[in-house]
C-alpha cells in the first residue's frame, strides 16, 4: 500500500511539473514575429532619415536666398525655421530611440513581459513615424 501511495504522489508531482509553464524556454523564442516586425519598422524609418537631412538642407538653402526685408519674406523665413526645427526634432527623436534601445534580457522575462516590451517599442516607433511624416510633409509643402 505504501508503494502504491508513493507512485500516486510521484505521478501527481510529475503532472504538476508538466502543467507548469516552461521557464527554460527563452521568451525570445516565444514571439519572434513581434521582434521582427518592430525591427522591420525601425529599418523603414531609418531609410527615411536621409529625407530629413536633405529636406533640412534644402530649406536652409532657401533661407539663404530669402529677402527677409519684406513682411512676406519674414513670414516665409519663420515657416522655414519652424519646419527646419521640426525636421531636427524628428531626427533627434529617432537618434534618441536608437541610443536608448537595448535588447531585453529574455532569460529574465516571461513571454508576456517580452511581448509587452515589443508592444511598447512598436508604439514608440509609430509615434516617431508620425513625427517624421509630419515634418517631411511640412517641408515638402514649402517648395
Amino acid at each position: 500500500m505504501n508503494l502504491n501511495l508513493g507512485l500516486r504522489c510521484a505521478a501527481l508531482c510529475l503532472l504538476a511539473v508538466a502543467c507548469q509553464p516552461q521557464q527554460d524556454q527563452p521568451a525570445e523564442s516565444k514571439t519572434p514575429a513581434t521582434r521582427a516586425a518592430v525591427m522591420h519598422h525601425h529599418d523603414e524609418l531609418m531609410a527615411r532619415m536621409d529625407g530629413l537631412v536633405s529636406e533640412r538642407q534644402r530649406l536652409a538653402a532657401q533661407l539663404v536666398g530669402l529677402d527677409s526685408a519684406t513682411s512676406s519674406g519674414r513670414a516665409k523665413a519663420e515657416r522655414l525655421h519652424r519646419t527646419i526645427r521640426s525636421l531636427r526634432r524628428a531626427d533627434a527623436a529617432m537618434m534618441t530611440w536608437m541610443h536608448q534601445y537595448k535588447e531585453p534580457d529574455t532569460v529574465q522575462l516571461t513571454a508576456h513581459q517580452y511581448e509587452d516590451f515589443w508592444a511598447a517599442e512598436a508604439q514608440e516607433l509609430t509615434e516617431l513615424e508620425h513625427q517624421m511624416t509630419a515634418a517631411l510633409d511640412s517641408a515638402k509643402a514649402l517648395k
